[in-house]
């Protein structure tokens, strides 16, 4: 079964685009993409949630460093791959500094799958990552209220203990072992 796909093409050539859409047919992908060739129609379509950005460098009136900026000061995390026919080796050293995830030649497109792959699957570890250091500060923050609070919570426990009772601790009857202070020393190794 093919994987869906929403990309945004920023492609000023149609038969060019039908082309990366065939290739990415090809290679297993449900494509439904968006083909747009200037800087405001990409301003509008990034409203919407795309699986990848696939653009062509150089489009007349701007490319591929103006559309990865744009993408770059709205906080996307959407992986931008470039996809042109006329790109210098200096072009792509640059954009991929500033953030491009690859550059795939139209004359090579039988690379653009194992590059979607694998960017999607980068994109999801990203993802991963962001959730789970959310999950972690919001469980030191709970940690660290706890212990804030740790002292108050203790004393009003003990101000409800019921009367009589011991301050003592009481032993489990489940427990039959010695007391720490007589436990074996546990050699360490170097």
């Amino acid at each position: 079964m093919a994987r869906r796909l929403d990309a945004l093409l920023v492609e000023d050539s149609e038969a060019d685009a039908e082309l990366i859409a065939y290739e990415l047919r090809r290679t297993g992908y449900d494509v439904h993409c968006e083909r747009l060739d200037d800087y405001s129609s990409f301003v509008a379509a990034l409203d919407q949630p795309w699986d990848i950005v696939l653009c062509d460098h150089a489009l007349p009136g701007f490319g591929s460093i103006d559309a990865h900026r744009l993408l770059n000061e709205r906080g996307s995390d959407v992986p931008f791959v470039i996809v042109s026919g006329l790109i210098g080796e200096e072009a792509a050293v640059a954009a991929l500094k500033l953030g491009a995830r690859d550059v795939v030649l139209k004359t090579n497109l039988a690379r653009l799958g194992p590059v979607i792959e694998r960017e999607l699957a980068e994109a999801e570890n990203r993802r991963r990552q962001r959730e789970a250091e959310r999950a972690l500060a919001a469980s030191e923050e709970r940690f660290r209220r706890l212990a804030e609070n740790a002292p108050d919570i203790i004393y009003r426990l003990h101000s409800l203990r019921p009367a009589g009772s011991s301050t003592s601790a009481r032993r489990s009857p489940r427990y039959s072992g010695s007391p720490l202070s007589s436990a074996t020393r546990i050699p360490t190794r170097c």
